[in-house]
């Protein structure tokens, strides 16, 4: 049904998909909220770099991405950009938190 292939490649995704979504596999994390929320992802990551920029580090976006994960260049070291969006309706409040971690 499967080749040995296919399913390698299925369960590399999986590991890369668990790396980003989980504390484990990667050493290197930066978690920071933005004080607007982003729905069009071009402007969240230009206020990514901006504010990294505003920190004192060295950041970059060359327009790559992994899958769906931009991929943001900070002090010379490569981080995805995923975006949780935590809030509650019932009180209407919500806060983007973007979490770079490194690849």
């Amino acid at each position: 049904m499967f080749d040995k292939e296919s399913i390698t490649n299925f369960l590399e995704g999986i590991k890369f998909f668990l790396s980003l979504h989980t504390p484990f596999g990667s050493t290197n994390t930066i978690r920071l909220e933005l004080d607007e929320m982003y729905i069009d992802s071009s402007r969240l990551i230009k206020a990514t770099v901006q504010y990294l920029k505003n920190e004192g580090r060295d950041c970059t976006f060359s327009g790559e991405y992994i899958g769906s994960y931009p991929v943001l260049k900070v002090d010379g070291s490569r981080y995805a950009l995923i975006l949780n969006t935590i809030g509650s309706a019932a009180t209407r409040l919500s806060v983007q938190q973007v979490m770079l971690k490194e690849i």
